[in-house]
């Protein structure tokens, strides 16, 4: 893929990114949410935290190594990023980082708009994340009433 192709894929995913339902595929994370209300665990809040903390860390490697054309520093970022979003169900991000860690496996040039393009879209990501994890922290199950026994 040239440099104008990753500009033009990155530049097409970022732009349409109008809505919530275009980010997200959160297969993954219902499946975490119905465990955690069934079993009593956190693992919905906890996958979700995890990414906040770690996805804006990864994208600054992935901008510093694009800057420096470190495609190593670059890949191994990209490849994490695609990862845990897939996790999360934060498609475009993972797709954008998947084609940034495409690009640095094959050592190709990457336009510094990509990795902008990609904190565009992670923003946006990390957003709606905030908006799930508020949710399940208001949709906690209720502590079940004491249980009236006849003694």
């Amino acid at each position: 893929m040239s440099i104008n192709q990753n500009r033009s894929v990155a530049a097409e995913t970022a732009q349409g990114a109008t809505s919530q339902a275009q980010h997200f595929c959160d297969g993954a994370l219902k499946d975490l949410r119905h465990h955690d209300l069934k079993f009593g665990t956190k693992l919905y809040q906890h996958a979700l935290r995890i990414y906040l903390s770690e996805a804006e860390p990864l994208l600054e490697r992935i901008i510093s190594g694009i800057e420096t054309g470190n495609h190593e520093q670059v890949r191994r970022a990209a490849h994490s990023l695609k990862s845990n979003s897939l996790l999360v169900g934060a498609a475009l991000v993972a797709e954008t980082a998947g084609i940034i860690e495409r690009g640095a496996a094959e050592k190709k040039c990457l336009a510094s708009s990509l990795g902008r393009d990609l904190a565009s879209l992670l923003g946006m990501a990390n957003r709606a994340i905030l908006s799930k994890l508020q949710d399940a922290l208001d949709l906690r199950p209720s502590p079940r009433p004491p249980t009236h026994g006849s003694s």
